[in-house]
Formats: structure tokens, C-alpha cells, sequence
């Protein structure tokens, strides 16, 4: 009796190992904020990894307002952030540290403002939106951005 119970803990303890090799490790992701602490709104935002030639997709469906955050996981590594508001052109930061299950802060006024000749060649004009809601969207990238006051 003594061994088949022996035999059952091993067979046990045998079956969490298969699984947890099979499984691999949880995606140990980082969040980025983005958060707009300037206006007028921004109408455009891109996020990218520090080594990619292009900045992907916009990130916004509609303006995010002064004082409004947009959050990202992504992750952990360097990135790179740009924004773009209707009025007064676009800013960048290169560079941002985001660690595994931390959050990775970022303000608008703190990145750098560009001349309209600098810039990795950010995407599209974007129109408002009907509604006027703020929208969450993952692009075609697969980032999802999270707006929220």
C-alpha cells in the first residue's frame, strides 16, 4: 500500500511539471501610460517598439482630452511614443523603460516637441468622431488603448 501511494504523489508531482513545461510562463506584460496633461487634445498616438523602422497604428478613435490617460500593455522593453494634437504639432519620447507587472508613466509635456520635418512619419489625419465618445481600439497592431480620466 505503502508504494502505490508513493507511485500516486510521484505520478502527481510528474503530471504539474508535464504542465507547467508544456504551458510555459504566464506573459509577464508592463503597462504604458500615456497620459495627456497639455492642450489642446491629442488626435493621434503611436506607440512602438524602440527597434521598429515605423510607428503602426493610431491608437485613438477620437481626441483624448487634457487631463485623460491612455494605457497600453505591452511588453517589458523600450519604447518608443508619439503624439499628435490638431494645433500645435507633434511630440516624442524614444527610449521608455517598461519592467514586467509595472506601470510605466508618461507625460504629453514631458516629450520632446517636434518640428513638423522631424518624426518617424506618423500616420494618417484623423477625423472627429461622431458620437464624440472616447473609444478604445487595438488597431492593427493589437495594442489596446484604455482611455480614462
Amino acid at each position: 500500500m505503502k508504494i502505490s501511494v508513493l507511485m500516486s504523489w510521484i505520478g502527481l508531482i510528474l503530471m504539474a511539471l508535464a504542465s507547467s513545461w508544456l504551458t510555459g510562463c504566464p506573459p509577464q506584460s508592463g503597462m504604458l501610460q500615456v497620459i495627456n496633461d497639455i492642450d489642446p487634445p491629442l488626435v493621434e498616438l503611436y506607440i512602438t517598439t524602440a527597434a521598429a523602422e515605423d510607428w503602426g497604428s493610431n491608437l485613438l478613435d477620437s481626441p483624448l482630452p487634457k487631463d485623460w490617460l491612455c494605457e497600453i500593455e505591452v511588453e517589458p522593453g523600450l519604447w518608443d511614443i508619439f503624439s499628435l494634437n490638431a494645433e500645435s504639432g507633434g511630440r516624442m519620447i524614444t527610449g521608455v523603460k517598461v519592467d514586467p507587472h509595472k506601470t510605466q508613466s508618461v507625460y504629453v509635456s514631458s516629450m520632446r516637441d517636434l518640428d513638423a520635418e522631424e518624426g518617424k512619419g506618423a500616420g494618417e489625419e484623423t477625423g472627429e468622431s461622431s458620437s464624440g465618445a472616447l473609444a478604445v481600439t487595438g488597431g492593427e497592431d493589437g495594442y489596446a488603448c484604455s482611455i480614462m480620466q
